[in-house]
C-alpha cells in the first residue's frame, strides 16, 4: 500500500509540474507577443518608430555609414476622404509591403513612423548606393496601382534622404537633414526623391533654420 501511495503521489506531482511547464510556456509566448507588438506597427507589421530608431542608433553608434530615407505619401488624405478609412488602411498595407520588399533587396530596414509616413535605412558598406537603389526601386513599384479592397489606387510618394556621417552622426540630426530633403522633394512637385547636401543647404549649420536658408538662397539667386 505504501508503494502504491508513493506512485499516486508521483503521478500527481508529475501533473503539477506538467501544468506549471505549460503555464510557463504560455507566459513566455505572451511576453514574446507583447514584445513584438511593442516594436511593430499593428496595421502594417513593419517595425514602428521606436524599433526603427533603436536599430538606426545602433548602426550609428557602431560608426557604420548609414543612409536614412523618409517617405511621405502624396495625396493620401483624399483617398481617406473619398473611399473611407478601411481603403486608406489597405493602401497603407500595400505601400508597406512594397517598401519592405525594396528594403529587403538591399539588406535595409523599413518602418512605419505613423500616419502616412514611412522610413527606411541602409547601413554598412555601400550604404548610400544601396539606399538609392532602394528608393528608386520603391518609386518604380508605385508605377503600378495599389489594390486596396478591390479599388485600384494610383499611389505616389516623395522621398528625402540623408547620410551619416556627412549629414549628421546622431539620429536626430540625420532625421532633420532627411526631413529638409523631403520638404524639397515635395516642393519640387511631389513624386520625387531629393538628397540632403545641396550647397545652399549644406552651408546651414543650424538644422532648424535650413528651410529658411534655402528660401533666402533662392531669393538671392533671383536678385542676381
Amino acid at each position: 500500500m505504501a508503494a502504491g501511495r508513493q506512485v499516486a503521489l508521483d503521478i500527481r506531482g508529475g501533473d503539477v509540474f506538467g501544468r506549471m511547464a505549460r503555464s510557463l510556456s504560455g507566459i513566455s509566448q505572451t511576453i514574446a507577443e507583447l514584445s513584438h507588438s511593442a516594436r511593430h506597427d499593428a496595421l502594417t507589421m513593419l517595425p514602428n518608430r521606436r524599433a526603427f530608431q533603436e536599430q538606426l542608433e545602433a548602426a550609428l553608434s557602431a560608426r557604420q555609414p548609414a543612409t536614412l530615407i523618409l517617405v511621405d505619401l502624396d495625396r493620401f488624405k483624399p483617398v481617406n476622404d473619398t473611399y473611407g478609412h478601411p481603403v486608406g488602411d489597405a493602401l497603407l498595407q500595400g505601400i508597406a509591403h512594397r517598401l519592405g520588399r525594396a528594403a529587403s533587396r538591399v539588406r535595409g530596414t523599413a518602418a512605419r513612423l505613423g500616419g502616412d509616413e514611412f522610413a527606411a535605412f541602409v547601413a554598412g558598406e555601400g550604404a548610400e548606393d544601396r539606399a538609392l537603389d532602394l528608393a528608386r526601386g520603391f518609386l518604380a513599384s508605385l508605377d503600378r496601382p495599389v489594390e486596396a479592397l478591390g479599388i485600384s489606387i494610383a499611389a505616389g510618394a516623395s522621398i528625402g534622404m540623408a547620410s551619416a556621417p556627412y549629414d549628421g552622426r546622431r539620429f536626430t540630426d540625420l532625421v532633420a537633414a532627411a526631413d529638409v530633403a523631403l520638404y524639397q522633394a515635395k516642393s519640387a512637385g511631389r513624386g520625387r526623391m531629393c538628397r540632403f547636401g545641396t550647397p545652399h543647404i549644406r552651408l546651414v549649420s543650424d538644422m532648424n533654420t535650413a528651410r529658411r536658408g534655402a528660401v533666402a538662397g533662392a531669393h538671392r539667386s533671383l536678385r542676381a
